[in-house]
């Protein structure tokens, strides 16, 4: 055990953590199983140099995603050199270390000569807003979740702001433009564990949408749904087998490509590639024989939800399996949302098609999330069920 390091701030910046040995990123609460541990002890005694994630995902189990050591400098030094980010340049990291979001922020500083100011403590709005003027902070990176809270504190930016990046999950047009109005310099990004952070992001002082970062091979299959090959792409997932140990499976093809399981459109335009998300593959539902959007429904209910003042955060929508409809979509509001009723209302009398109305409002105490913020669907999914 005394081989594998667990990822801290400490870890990241030692300018030797790239060169050898191997660590684990775990989220908060979690401890390592011993059979990921002796895996892991297995590469490190073949002179592998590899990280494994847990990942939090929106739905199911964790799942253990090995990236090398080399993958993730390449990601680091891309990512630098996409944002033009400058030695000396001051960074913020309000995001746990255990994934690759926070880790990724440490260590871009340590490559480009950067320093991080320690992030101690719970997130609020108020304690980043400060930090950042206080420390003339640079670039930071946030979940969609944090920069509704920015919005909702009406706190502006600090001038020295250069970049605040964006992933984890899709930031609402809406938000995104209101943080935009309070001065903050958003960038939104696209990414994932298995790429050790970020496909594509916006870049400072441009509106041009997410752009590839050079060293990413993109591409989308008949069905729209988005393929990577690159440097930063990880080596595969830890998963157990049949006699109960752990092995790693690689699901790349013979020529390096990974199929995620988001759909995207890919645009070019001035000899740039852009990305524009489209939704998960099993974001789609059939309901009554039709394609539905879950998360286009959410961002309609988002809306109408924003539009009367309400908490965008404390509503979700879910499909629940229905044997005449196929799929029925509903409404998920947390416990003291006494205005779900009216808000359900206003969505099914909105520009929908018959088949998108949400057929009711079903209340939970508090929605289950990762300490990333992300809900969690497959959990949000069970408590749905749990009340038919």
């Amino acid at each position: 055990m005394e081989a594998i390091v667990e990822l801290s701030p400490e870890a990241l910046l030692d300018p030797k953590f790239l060169d050898s040995g191997c660590a684990v990123g775990l989220p908060s609460g979690r401890t390592l199983p011993v059979e990921v541990a002796d895996a892991l002890l297995a590469m490190a005694g073949l002179g592998q140099s590899v990280v494994a994630f847990a990942t939090s995902g929106t739905t199911g189990a964790p799942r253990w995603v090995v990236l090398t050591k080399k993958a993730l400098r390449f990601s680091a030094e891309s990512v630098c050199r996409h944002l033009r980010v400058e030695r000396g340049d001051r960074w913020i990291c309000p995001l746990p270390v255990g994934h690759v979001g926070g880790a990724g922020v440490y260590l871009r500083a340590s490559i480009s000569g950067g320093v991080v100011i320690p992030w101690e403590g719970k997130w609020s709005a108020e304690k980043f807003r400060n930090a950042c003027a206080e420390e003339t902070v640079h670039w930071a990176s946030l979940v969609p979740t944090q920069v509704y809270d920015l919005v909702a504190s009406e706190s502006n930016s600090p001038d020295s702001l250069r970049g605040v990046v964006v992933g984890g999950g899709a930031l609402d047009d809406e938000m995104k433009r209101r943080a935009l109005n309070l001065g903050w310099p958003i960038l939104s990004s696209f990414g994932m564990t298995e790429s050790a952070s970020q496909i594509a992001t916006e870049l400072p002082g441009e509106n041009g949408g997410m752009e590839v970062i050079n060293g990413w091979d993109v591409r989308v299959d008949g069905s729209s749904t988005l393929q990577i090959r690159g440097g930063a792409l990880f080596s595969g997932w830890l998963e157990r087998c049949v006699g109960g140990e752990f092995s790693l499976r690689s699901p790349l093809d013979d020529a390096g490509w990974f199929t995620t399981r988001d759909r995207v459109e890919i645009l070019q335009e001035g000899g740039k590639t852009f990305l524009r998300p489209c939704g998960r593959v099993d974001d789609f539902i059939k309901v009554l024989g039709e394609l539905v959007s879950l998360q286009r429904l959410e961002a309609v209910l988002h809306r109408q939800v924003r539009g009367r003042g309400g908490d965008v955060e404390s509503v979700a929508v879910v499909a629940i399996p229905d044997d005449r409809m196929g799929c029925r979509p509903v409404m998920m509001a947390e416990k003291g949302q006494t205005n779900a009723a009216e808000w359900l209302d206003l969505f099914n009398k909105s520009e929908i098609l018959p088949v998108e109305r949400l057929t009711e409002v079903i209340f939970v105490r508090a929605f289950p999330r990762s300490d990333l913020g992300k809900i969690q669907r497959n959990r949000l999914l069970e408590m749905a069920l749990d009340h038919q």
